[in-house]
Order: structure tokens, then C-alpha cells, then sequence
């Protein structure tokens, strides 16, 4: 035996043997699970013992939607979210800019204008008085949005007589002059900004690696393209990555992934594929997720239909033929329809159905209409969730939708009784990666700082087993790996996450903050507090 934890809390997230005092584990897998005097049983001499006492032991966290790489990326550029104001962001864009060689991007990130006293969208004017020298770039948080000023404007070639590419917006002074902001089609900036090396995505790699281990992940699934896929090819052929990647590719991607024989060069331990991410709208802060009723801010806005009912089909079935299941972002209740409709005629179209898992997901799933759920279920499509924003959006959903209509937003308790496979993720860099704000909020309905009081649509709250279920089983199964990960049982990998607090026992306004001691990959420590 190579390691043996003893006297801890083990939830195994196995139904039939639930809870476990110690584990022994031999060549990166679980050997036995028991009590102490029997795993110490399978102790040899050169057995490392850790003793656990007071400490929760779950299987390893799995976080099932975010930009990984990004996110590394991310941690290097300019960090809006913590800017309670136009103002202070401007300050940090300031600060930037001094020590940035001019005509070179500055590239920001994060900031929410529903959380500022004057809640107006910015334009390129504010950005011109503090950095005439400089493109610039500030990406609203949720990533569907950003203003450019007009040195950035210029380099893109976006002017007054620039049409706005299908399934995007550009913003219009009264003059029909671009005011700054981009919606939806931001590749038409990102392509103009010069790409990162492949050492520097590496970097970035690493650095989110770094991030998302010490909150306990171990595993994620990344939805990114073929340059950020090579980084952490790259760095797994260099023995550098310590967690498992599943990557989800851009449907524009799709034949260069076939072309280069991922399938046959990637497929190991620690990197999967199997699924093509698409759009089929914006986000609820942009204003673009497509509704079917008129916002409740404004009612001339229904949202913005990234990809058509058709071109969904369509891309749905390239797919499919290629050998790929989709995953489909879908905010608006509209685009779920959208999805659901698409994925039922695609799956009519294809001629390569039975090579499919059929594990088809819709990513988000913040508004929807009930007969959507019921046809989600017949099909066998799993929602993809990101708890943690219910805690950044609560107030804004009942601004944007209504608070009738929010009875079916963020609705995770009425998806999963459904019998709807249910699993759980971030979305970071949009939100911070750290699971326990994803966990604390599906089971409080709560912000941190415990707002609505008594939760927010209380009767969706979920319970802890439910949750990790979320963060764990069911992530594995998506991805095709819940034979060997997934669970605390005899022959899968000894993945875990070693929690300072027991959350079965402690009062949930005690689990955010610093509460991982240890995560553990295959047996291996690779993060330690």
C-alpha cells in the first residue's frame, strides 16, 4: 500500500457504501476502504499514514464548465471584479497603462455595471481619457460584452458603416458612430490582439492549474479551442499536468480536431474530449439571453439568437457526423426550446447516432419552460449548472425577467426531479472557481452573505449529497470516465478532496473561506495547505 488515511470523515458519494473511516491506496487507485484496524491491515512498512481526524474526505471535485486556460490568461491581464464603480475601474485601466509601452493592448476583465450606484453600460470615451495611447479592451464579466476605446475601435476596423456579424450587436452613438460596445461576436477583437505564445499559454496553463487546485478541484471540463488544447497537451508530455482536462471544442474547430487525430494522440488518463460546444445566445447581464417574453427591464428586448433554430440543427449534425456530442450554451428559455428542438432533428439527420454517447448537455439552463424540461428528459439531455450564480444574479434575474418568471429560473430542484442528470461548474473566469461558493449556494439559495434571508426560492434548494453528486459522479459520467472516477470505490482513481471543515457538520456560514487542506490526484499530493 502507498498511502493510507485514517480516522477521517470519507463520504465515498457510493450509495451502497456511503461513508468510510480510512482508505488505502496502491499504484494511484483505491485498494480498500474500511475502518482503521482494517485498511491498517494492507500496511506495509514503507506505507505512508496520514491520520485525518475531524477532516472530510470527498471524491475529488470536478468543475464542469469553465475556460481553463482563459482563466490562466485571465490571472495575468487586468482583474475588474472587484471595482464597485466605473471609476475605479478606470484607475486600475490607468494604473495599466503607465506601465504598458504605448500601442500595445490592455485587456480587462470582469466588471459588472448592476453592482455600480450609476448602472450605465460604458463607452469608448471613458476609456480615451485614461488610455488615448493604448487598444482597450474591458470585457463585461459575463463575458458576452465589452467596450473598446477608440484606438481599439480603429485596429478592428469597426466603424460607422461596420455591420455587426450574425448573431452579434455593435453599440451606436445617435450619429450611427460605434459608441465602444461589442455584444456577443467579441472574436472580431480578439482576432485584431496579438495571440500568446505557446510558452505563454503554457504559463497560463499552469497558473490556472495552481488556481484551481487549492480549492480541491481535480478535475475539469474546459470549453476551448485547439491552440489552448496543444498548451496542455504539451505540458501533460512534460509531465507538468497534475489534473484531468476534458475539453469541449468550438464547432468551427471541429474538423481541425478530426484532422489532426486528437482522438488517437489524447485519449489518456488525464485528457479527454468528446463533445463540441456552440451558442445559441448571449447572457442575462448583456441583456442578449433570448426569451420568449419581452424583458421585464425593457420591452422591446427578447435577447439575441447566436445561432438560429436551423443553423443549430445544421451544426448540431456536423457533430454528430463527426463523431462529437454538443454541449449547447442556453440562458434564455427560448434558446433552451431552441436546443432541445435542434438536438431531437439532428439526431434524425445523423447517420453516426449509435457511435454517440448521446451525454448531449445544455450549458446553463437559467430560464426555461416546463415542457422543455419534459422533453429534455426524453431525449436524455443532462443540464449543465453554474450554482454560483444564482448568488451574483438573483436580484438581477427578477430586474431582467420578472420575479414570476423566476420561478423557473435557476430552478435545479425542479430540473433533478425531473430525473434530469444534473452537474455542476463555474463558468470562471466569469466567476471564481472556488466549488464551495458553487456548493454553499445550491444548498443555502444564498448569497455569502446570507441574502434573500431564508434563501431564494427556497423550495429549489438542494442537499449536500445531491451537490457533490453534482461535482463529482456525474461529471464522470458525462465525460465517459464514471467507470473509473467519480466515487470513493475499490478500483477507481484516488481522486479526493481533503476538507478542513466537515460540511456535514458544520454550519454552512462556515463553509466559504479557506477550507481545503489537501487535494489529491491519482494518490499524489498536489496541493497542500
Amino acid at each position: 500500500m502507498d498511502l493510507i488515511i485514517l480516522s477521517a470523515d470519507i463520504y465515498t458519494g457510493d450509495t451502497e457504501n456511503p461513508h468510510a473511516e480510512a482508505i488505502g491506496i496502491k499504484d494511484g487507485k483505491i485498494a480498500v476502504l474500511g475502518g482503521n484496524t482494517d485498511v491498517m491491515a494492507h500496511a506495509a512498512p514503507e506505507t505512508e499514514i496520514m491520520e485525518l481526524p475531524g477532516k472530510l474526505v470527498t471524491p475529488g471535485l470536478v468543475d464542469s464548465h469553465l475556460h481553463f486556460v482563459s482563466l490562466g490568461i485571465h490571472l495575468q491581464r487586468v482583474d475588474l471584479k472587484g471595482a464597485d464603480s466605473l471609476e475605479a475601474c478606470k484607475t486600475q485601466i490607468r494604473e495599466a497603462a503607465a506601465k504598458t509601452p504605448k500601442g500595445k493592448w490592455i485587456v480587462a476583465r470582469g466588471w459588472n455595471n448592476f453592482k455600480w450606484r450609476n448602472q450605465a453600460t460604458p463607452q469608448k470615451a471613458d476609456l480615451d481619457e485614461i488610455a488615448p495611447d493604448h487598444p482597450v479592451m474591458m470585457t463585461r464579466v459575463c463575458g458576452h460584452s465589452a467596450v473598446l476605446n477608440s484606438r481599439a475601435l480603429e485596429i478592428c476596423g469597426i466603424t460607422k458603416d461596420t455591420v455587426a456579424p450574425s448573431g452579434g450587436k455593435i453599440g451606436r452613438l445617435s450619429t450611427g458612430e460605434p459608441d465602444g460596445v461589442i455584444y456577443e461576436t467579441l472574436d472580431m477583437v480578439f482576432d485584431k490582439i496579438p495571440p500568446l505564445t505557446g510558452e505563454e499559454m503554457k504559463t497560463a496553463v499552469l497558473a490556472a492549474q495552481a488556481e484551481v487546485l487549492k480549492y480541491g478541484i481535480t478535475g475539469v471540463h474546459s470549453m476551448e479551442g485547439i491552440s489552448e488544447w496543444r498548451a496542455v497537451h504539451d505540458l501533460h508530455g512534460e509531465n507538468l499536468l497534475k489534473i484531468r482536462i476534458y475539453s469541449l471544442f468550438p464547432g468551427e474547430e471541429l474538423q481541425k480536431a478530426v484532422d489532426l487525430k486528437i482522438p488517437e494522440t489524447t485519449r489518456c488518463d488525464k485528457l479527454g474530449y468528446g463533445h463540441c460546444k456552440l451558442f445559441a445566445d448571449g447572457s442575462l447581464g448583456s441583456s442578449t439571453a433570448l426569451t420568449h417574453e419581452a424583458y421585464a427591464s425593457d420591452p422591446k428586448q427578447f435577447g439575441i439568437a447566436f445561432l438560429t433554430r436551423d443553423e443549430l440543427v445544421e451544426k448540431i449534425t456536423n457533430a454528430y457526423d463527426l463523431g462529437f456530442n454538443v454541449a449547447v450554451h442556453a440562458i434564455g428559455d427560448k434558446a433552451v426550446g431552441n436546443v432541445v428542438h435542434a438536438i431531437a432533428m439532428a439526431r434524425q439527420k445523423t447517420k453516426n447516432l449509435e457511435a454517440l454517447t448521446k451525454s448531449d448537455r445544455i450549458e446553463h439552463v437559467q430560464l426555461f419552460k416546463t415542457d422543455d424540461l419534459k422533453k429534455m428528459k426524453e431525449l436524455g439531455i443532462l443540464a449543465s449548472v453554474q450554482p454560483v450564480f444564482l448568488s451574483t444574479d438573483w436580484e438581477l434575474a427578477e430586474r431582467q425577467w420578472g420575479f414570476e418568471r423566476c420561478e423557473n429560473a435557476y430552478a435545479w430542484k425542479t430540473i433533478q426531479d425531473m430525473e434530469i442528470p444534473l452537474q455542476f461548474g463555474s463558468d470562471s473566469p466569469v466567476e471564481s472557481p472556488d466549488p464551495m461558493l458553487g456548493i454553499h449556494a445550491a444548498y443555502t439559495r444564498q448569497t455569502p452573505s446570507a441574502e434573500p434571508e431564508n434563501g431564494w426560492f427556497p423550495d429549489q434548494k438542494l442537499t449536500l449529497e445531491e451537490i457533490l453528486r453534482g461535482f463529482t459522479l456525474q461529471p464522470a459520467i458525462t465525460s465517459g470516465t464514471g467507470d473509473v472516477s467519480g466515487t470513493l470505490s475499490v478500483g477507481k482513481f484516488a481522486d479526493m478532496t481533503v476538507f478542513s471543515k466537515n460540511l456535514f457538520k458544520t454550519p454552512p456560514s462556515e463553509w466559504i473561506g479557506d477550507n481545503v487542506d489537501m487535494t489529491i490526484v491519482s494518490g499524489e499530493v498536489v496541493f497542500q495547505k
